[in-house]
């Protein structure tokens, strides 16, 4: 490897001037200098002899020397591509690396083997917290299979070309990020992050995060000043004119929050933080209203708008403008009722007005304008209209997208006034980036480190099962609950599993597939038919579904399995509902019931979903907000409106619906059962014709379309359609068995008793029970009235002490 060049003597002299020997000598030398010049000094009020003022001005001399070489060292180490040119790249690739990457590549001078280069990429200062994060450690790196191959090939063809196509394309030096991308090709090192699960796209995420903080840590004091050109002197404070309660209620952000918004960058939201630049920028329409859910990163937007306005960095009429946050806690305790606190409200933007330069932020503004909200009977949104058309007031308020519904978009007035900026979330990739950010501070709170396998598994899983939130700050709040479990347990370095294990429990759903659960899961349609008897094909179907949900091969974008269950009453419909709810979710309160007949008149849809959060929040929306993993049962769909079937396209299709209040309801962790009785007595026809249940399905479908009783988009809709068939005589004998088991399970746990049954009971409760009409429904009643009877007869004649066997011969 040839190790030389410019960049590689600057690099040598680095280090000299970064080791010990230097910083004693320097250290000495600083304190002789400075004793130098205090006897220079003391002559002005003592005589000194010549040799000691001579001695004197040769120690200042060599400190002077001492400090141009530091000066010029911390120069090179802040601007180290100075002096190198593309001619001298191309004639050693060595001049293209910086001093992070040469750190690295100088350890392999006396040992150039692959093993080698790794270990000194993992011990290095600015790769070593991106290995572990990978979980890779310097034992881990030792055990990889990577060989002990010589590299100086490698070095000369692939490390080096990187040093000059970095310089070449991108006109900046290759550091010890570049040479990481290159290291995670090796066969090793790809095969351990492939079993790990990082994508491309989250190593790179996590290589520029690092890259990012370690160029913001290295940036020279001269450069963060370039960057905030102004920040208003001394006469910034006599800028504005005098008011005393804009400051009292409003306090100022400063120019220093840009180096805050150094370190945690916007990511995706670049292009709605220049949306609000501009709109505040506009002469008419300048307030800005961003428009998301809480938690969705509306504050830390105009954290960074912010901070361009205070550091001149618009190029706008914005920059050097004053910008303060509303104290809306301290604006209600300042006055003792609704007239002072209008009168202070009103007050409060005179301010604004005669300062002419402020930019107000107020975080949820609908607390504002709601008269139910903080400030009660105080019309604030007359005030706002009356003062939002000066130019000189400059609003940016955030709001949730429920709160907008109702209170803006609803006043023309104030929808004039606002420019509303929409906040979406984040994708997935962006949303890895932000967490990567954000978690810092998290982990120093509980001392815990996350891997990124840990921080990928946490996006993943908070976006699949966690809905109550927005993103990232459902995310931050997991990882909070994550790291405080963790932290607890005495261990420090968080994996996949770890975050796992806090999801499991806070949805109350499996999301690792046990041995237990593998079991089941692999036996469905034999653990279905413990509840449900007969309807082979349905239950094949279903069986099916929950099979590829569970082994994570849904889209995650509909609900896990929707179905549509046509059929007569008592074939077993709802029985295979609530046998759903407990073989999927661990629970027969997981079923959420809705019975669709009380949606068939023109207000089924309010009913339905609401018309307010609070007074009427809905049937659906209660539900699925009360259990988010669930199976939804929709009796008897076809008696609901139209106007409700077609909403529930959407929940099909998409997996979410919108409220008439805003609300997002997310239904992708949700299995959708529709029953239906119409086509009963076509179906029964066509089983005493002998017919098989396929072509009875084909038919039914196609007379339920032509009477106009489902739209076919409604029932395309559905992952299936499946039809129930009438049980017949023997089936009913293995319903009969069922409830049975379920009668002497009940009858030894509250007696004690084991009951024995003749053979010619099963057979009459079969015979009593059958009802071509209402099916298994009449046998339940029959259950009740015949054989506990029976039952209840015998136990008060008898009175049997625990232990007895009670035998039933008769009914």
């Amino acid at each position: 490897m040839k190790w030389n060049g410019l960049q590689v003597e600057r690099f040598a002299a680095w280090r000299f001037w970064h080791g010990g020997v230097w910083s004693a000598v320097r250290i000495v030398t600083y304190c002789l200098g400075g004793l130098s010049l205090l006897v220079l000094l003391a002559q002005l009020v003592v005589p000194i002899t010549l040799i000691a003022i001579s001695t004197s001005l040769i120690v200042l001399t060599a400190t002077l020397i001492v400090g141009s070489w530091d000066l010029y060292c911390l120069y090179l180490f802040s601007h180290q591509d100075f002096g190198i040119t593309e001619a001298m790249v191309r004639s050693n690739p060595m001049n293209g690396f910086d001093y992070s990457a040469l750190e690295i590549l100088a350890k392999l001078r006396k040992s150039p083997t692959l093993k080698d280069f790794m270990l000194s990429a993992v011990k290095s200062r600015q790769l070593g917290m991106v290995f572990y994060r990978l979980g890779l450690s310097d034992e881990t790196v030792r055990q990889l299979p990577t060989g002990n191959e010589n590299i100086e090939e490698f070095i000369s063809s692939t490390v080096s070309k990187i040093g000059a196509e970095t310089f070449t394309k991108q006109k900046t030096l290759a550091s010890a990020f570049d040479l990481a991308q290159v290291l995670f090709e090796v066969k090793g090192v790809k095969e351990l992050l492939t079993h790990q699960q990082i994508d491309e796209k989250s190593l790179a995420s996590l290589l520029e995060f690092y890259r990012h903080r370690y160029q913001q840590t290295n940036r020279s004091k001269t450069a963060r000043l370039a960057d905030r050109s102004r920040s208003g002197g001394f006469a910034a404070s006599w800028s504005i004119a005098y008011t005393t309660l804009l400051d009292s209620l409003a306090y100022p952000l400063h120019a220093s929050i840009a180096y805050r918004n150094d370190f945690y960058p916007i990511y995706s939201r670049e292009e709605v933080v220049a949306q609000t630049i501009l709109t505040l920028n506009k002469a008419n329409g300048h307030n800005v209203l961003l428009v998301g859910e809480p938690g969705s990163g509306k504050q830390e937007i105009f954290l960074h708008v912010a901070g361009r306005v205070l550091n001149y960095q618009t190029k706008t009429r914005l920059d050097g403008q004053q910008v303060r946050v509303l104290d809306d806690q301290n604006l209600l305790s300042s006055s003792h009722n609704a007239n002072e606190l209008q009168a202070l409200f009103s007050r409060l933007f005179e301010d604004i007005v005669r300062a002419g330069n402020v930019i107000l932020f107020v975080k949820n503004l609908d607390l504002l304008l709601d008269p139910s909200g903080g400030l009660g009977s105080v019309d604030a949104a007359n005030l706002l209209e009356n003062f939002a058309s000066d130019k000189r007031v400059q609003l940016v308020g955030t709001m949730n997208q429920e709160s907008y519904t109702q209170l803006v978009r609803s006043n023309a007035l104030l929808r004039d006034k606002f420019t509303s900026i929409e906040v979406p979330p984040p994708n997935a990739d962006e949303l890895f980036s932000i967490i990567l950010s954000q978690i810092v501070e998290t982990e120093n709170r509980y001392q815990v480190m996350f891997s990124a396998p840990a921080l990928k598994q946490l996006s993943e899983l908070s976006q699949r099962y966690i809905k109550d939130q927005a993103s990232p700050r459902r995310e931050l709040n997991l990882a909070e609950e994550v790291a405080a479990a963790v932290s607890k347990a005495g261990h420090g370095y968080i994996d996949a599993d770890d975050v796992r294990e806090v999801v499991e429990k806070k949805v109350k759903v499996p999301i690792k597939v046990g041995e237990a659960e593998r079991d089941t899961l692999l036996n469905l349609t034999a653990k279905l038919h413990e509840r449900v008897v007969g309807q082979e094909a349905a239950l094949k179907k279903l069986g099916d579904a929950l099979l590829r949900a569970r082994a994570g091969l849904t889209t995650g974008t509909k609900p896990i399995g929707s179905f549509l269950f046509l059929g007569p009453t008592g074939v077993g419909k709802t029985e295979t509902a609530k046998a759903l709810a407990q073989i999927y979710f661990g629970s027969a309160e997981q079923l959420l019931r809705l019975d669709m007949t009380e949606y068939a008149d023109q207000n089924g849809l309010e009913k339905l979903l609401g018309v307010d959060a609070v007074k009427q929040p809905g049937a659906l929306t209660v539900a699925v907000q009360s259990h988010p993993s669930a199976v939804l049962l929709l009796d008897e769909i076809e008696k609901s409106s139209d106007q409700v079937k077609n909403v529930l396209l959407q929940l099909l299709d998409e997996g979410r619906l919108t409220t008439n209040y805003g609300k997002l309801l997310d239904f992708t962790n949700v299995i959708v059962v529709a029953t239906s009785n119409a086509g009963s007595d076509f179906i029964k026809s066509q089983i005493e014709k002998g017919n098989a249940t396929s072509a009875i399905e084909k038919q039914l479908l196609d007379k339920l379309i032509t009477e106009r009783v489902y739209l076919p988009e409604f029932l395309n809709r559905f992952d299936a359609v499946i039809v129930y068939t009438p049980l017949s005589m023997e089936e009913m004998k293995q319903v009969v068995g069922l409830q049975l088991k379920m009668l002497e399970a009940r009858l030894m746990q509250q007696k004690g008793l084991h009951l024995e049954l003749g053979r010619t009971v099963v057979d009459e409760l079969a015979r009593r029970g059958y009802d071509p009409v209402f099916g298994a429904r009449a046998l339940q009643r029959v259950m009740q009235s015949d054989l506990e009877t029976v039952i209840a007869r015998e136990i008060i004649a008898q009175q049997p002490a625990p232990g007895t066997k009670l035998t039933i011969n008769s009914l």
